[in-house]
């Protein structure tokens, strides 16, 4: 535990800034998450809470400000994990704003843990801290949009294959012995 204490102290620090994406609306500015984007996948959240198979946006006030020709679908054209995984988060509490902000710590938690495996806990903390530091990570962690869902996605499956592949130490430095290691996630 001790081991991982500047990840925690790295996660809290990042975590005080992005709860900003809980404030409420200010006199004379458009209210926060009410981008279409998110108004659409705030109401997907609504449709999956009430019953699990209305993954859709038909019979839905919001269908009516939108294109019917991309949006008029039985089923709903995004992929549903975001949608379920924010409607299972909501439904024990959790603020659906929150959870792109989770999702971006949790991200932050993957590369620190990936990097760890790979390099070494100087290198983690690095690469930990300018992810934290990212300024398209923060801003995308503000909205109630996919876009986190996937980074995380692609991160933790990058640390799974890590974590999945056996390490070897090479016998010798001759090239040979470079084909036995993974070229993608390879150890320094």
């Amino acid at each position: 535990m001790r081991r991982h204490a500047a990840l925690a102290v790295l996660l809290a620090c990042a975590l005080v800034p992005r709860l900003a994406t809980l404030r409420s609306a200010v006199a004379g500015e458009p209210p926060p998450h009410g981008e279409t984007d998110e108004r659409v996948f705030t109401t997907l959240v609504g449709q999956v809470r009430a019953h699990p198979l209305h993954y859709t946006l038909r019979g839905t006030p919001i269908l009516r400000q939108l294109d019917a020709q991309n949006y008029d679908k039985p089923i709903f054209f995004h992929p549903p994990a975001f949608v379920f995984l924010c409607a299972a988060l909501n439904r024990i509490g959790i603020p659906l704003r929150l959870v792109p902000v989770l999702l971006d710590l949790a991200t932050i938690a993957c590369l620190y843990l990936l990097t760890l495996r790979l390099y070494g806990e100087r290198e983690a903390l690095w690469a930990a801290g300018l992810l934290a530091l990212c300024p398209i990570t923060w801003f995308v962690s503000q909205h109630i949009w996919i876009d986190s869902m996937l980074v995380f996605a692609v991160t933790l499956a990058l640390l799974a294959a890590r974590a999945a592949t056996p390490w070897r130490e090479p016998r010798s430095p001759s090239p040979s012995s470079a084909r036995r290691q993974p070229c993608l996630l390879s150890q320094r």
